[in-house]
């Protein structure tokens, strides 16, 4: 299989070399991405003809959005669509034990940097919901907080009805990403409107390729998003206005997200599961 051979051959090769072990691991994720992403498109099927006037787009946390629908978020703009997005935790989590920020600094500073994503797509500020659940508890919740927060998500729908809702991938490879999912397929199977598509980005298994494997085996059908040039400048973009995540917040030297992760999402294909 390519994945095993290109596993074997980094292993024997980068001694050679004298490639760092860093460089050898991320020269893995990309080529094994770029093998992943043959075989999504092998299997992915068009999007229907049909118009989506509404999009409703849950975000576990405040940077998922850009990184995983970034470009298809400006494409649906573009079109002259309605789109929402609904951010499920507080972010706060982010740098447990800052010695500068604490926590409600961190989800203040998140907030606004959602605002300054969302705003680059060009989705409107009064188009934003902040549910504020406690970061990095997702699933975790007492059943009681759990079944508030469901209550809450199937409020938003209700109220925004839209024909789609897209929300973490449930094999995305993060805790928080398959609570998140969870949390809004329960929240539509107890709505009192027409139930909308469900459809599931990715964004930690493109840091770790190999996770895409189980989801291409259970999927139902997989869409692709190609993004033009304009989307791909909006993305790239929205991505950047989040610093506290891709950048380290002094007095700290490195950034929250792993060196290069953003390097993942400049390809020009957005991926989706429907299960």
């Amino acid at each position: 299989m390519p994945i095993r051979r290109t596993l074997l051959l980094s292993a024997l090769l980068a001694p050679l070399f004298g490639v760092t072990h860093k460089r050898v691991k991320l020269w893995l994720r990309v080529r094994l991405g770029r093998l992943m992403f043959m075989l999504l498109r092998n299997r992915h099927r068009p999007w229907p003809a049909r118009s989506d006037k509404v999009t409703l787009v849950f975000a576990p946390h405040q940077d998922d959005e850009a990184l995983g629908c970034g470009g298809l978020i400006s494409h649906r703009i573009a079109l002259g669509e309605a789109v929402h997005i609904v951010y499920i935790t507080d972010g706060a989590g982010s740098h447990p034990a800052h010695p500068e920020y604490t926590p409600p600094m961190i989800s203040g500073l998140r907030a606004d940097e959602a605002r300054v994503a969302a705003g680059i797509l060009g989705v409107p500020g009064s188009n934003l919901v902040f549910l504020k659940a406690p970061d990095g508890q997702l699933p975790h919740l007492d059943p009681n907080v759990r079944a508030d927060l469901v209550t809450r998500i199937a409020a938003c729908v209700e109220r925004i009805a839209p024909s789609q809702v897209f929300v973490t991938s449930r094999l995305d490879g993060s805790s928080e990403h398959t609570a998140a999912s969870a949390l809004v397929s329960d929240a539509l199977a107890v709505i009192r409107i027409a139930r909308p598509r469900q459809l599931e980005y990715v964004v930690w298994s493109l840091w770790s390729p190999r996770l895409l494997r189980p989801a291409l085996r259970i999927a139902k059908l997989v869409h692709r998003h190609t993004l033009s040039t304009e989307e791909y400048r909006l993305k790239q973009n929205a991505i950047r206005a989040y610093r506290s995540q891709i950048e380290p917040l002094a007095p700290w030297h490195y950034s929250t997200l792993p060196a290069n992760f953003t390097r993942m999402f400049q390809d020009s294909e957005e991926f989706f599961f429907e299960f």
